[in-house]
C-alpha cells in the first residue's frame, strides 16, 4: 500500500512543475484511476461501488504531490472538506462526463489554489453540529479579519465569544443555518461565493 501511495504521489509530481512534468512535446503518462472516465467515476460515487475508494485514494496522493510541489504551498486544502471535494469532482464530471477523471482532479486542485495555505500553521479543532472541523489557525485569522471587515468581529467587546457570535450574525444575514462555527458552508460563502 506504502508502494501504491508513492506511485501515486509520483504520478502528482509529473504534473506539477511544467520543467519536469512532461516531454518536449508536453505529453506524459497518466496513471491508475486517473485513466477511468468521469463517467466511470460517477457510476462508481452512485453506487458506492469498490472501486470509490481507488477514485478518492488517487484524489489524495495528487493532492499531496500537489502540497510538496507546487510553489508556496504548504496545503492546497484548506477549509474544504471531504465531502466539498466530492461534490466539486461530482459537479466537474457530470459536466465533463467523457473527460478523464485526472481531468475533473486537475481542474479541482486548480480552483483551490486561491485558498492554499501558504505556510505550516498549527491545527485548531473545533466542534461542529455534524462532528468536529479542522482549520489552520492562520484560515481561522483569516475567517476572523473577513468578519471583522463586515462589521461582525469585536474581540474586545465580545471576548472569547467574539468568533461564535460574528459567525452566527454572518450565518443569519447569509441565511445559513446558524451553528456558529466555520462549517464548510459558512467558508464557501464567505471565502468562496464573492
Amino acid at each position: 500500500m506504502r508502494n501504491f501511495a508513492l506511485l501515486l504521489a509520483s504520478v502528482g509530481l509529473l504534473l506539477v512543475s511544467p520543467a519536469h512534468a512532461a516531454d518536449r512535446n508536453g505529453n506524459f503518462a497518466i496513471k491508475g484511476v486517473g485513466l477511468a472516465t468521469c463517467t466511470d467515476f460517477l457510476e462508481s460515487f452512485r453506487s458506492g461501488d469498490d472501486r470509490l475508494p481507488m477514485f478518492f485514494g488517487w484524489v489524495s496522493g495528487f493532492l499531496t504531490a500537489m502540497n510538496l510541489h507546487a510553489a508556496d504551498t504548504y496545503d492546497l486544502v484548506d477549509w474544504q472538506s471531504d465531502d466539498y471535494i466530492a461534490a466539486s469532482l461530482r459537479g466537474w464530471c457530470e459536466a465533463n462526463p467523457s473527460q478523464r477523471f485526472f481531468s475533473g482532479v486537475y481542474q479541482m486542485a486548480r480552483s483551490l489554489e486561491s485558498f492554499k495555505v501558504s505556510e505550516q500553521s498549527p491545527v485548531v479543532i473545533m466542534k461542529g453540529p455534524q462532528g468536529r472541523i479542522r482549520l489552520y489557525r492562520s484560515t481561522l485569522d483569516k475567517v476572523r479579519a473577513e468578519l471583522a471587515a463586515r462589521g461582525l468581529y469585536d474581540e474586545a467587546a465580545h471576548g472569547r465569544e467574539a468568533l461564535e457570535m460574528a459567525l452566527r450574525a454572518y450565518q443569519r444575514r447569509e441565511g445559513l443555518p446558524e451553528t456558529g462555527v466555520p462549517d464548510t458552508a459558512t467558508m464557501f460563502r464567505l471565502f468562496a461565493a464573492r
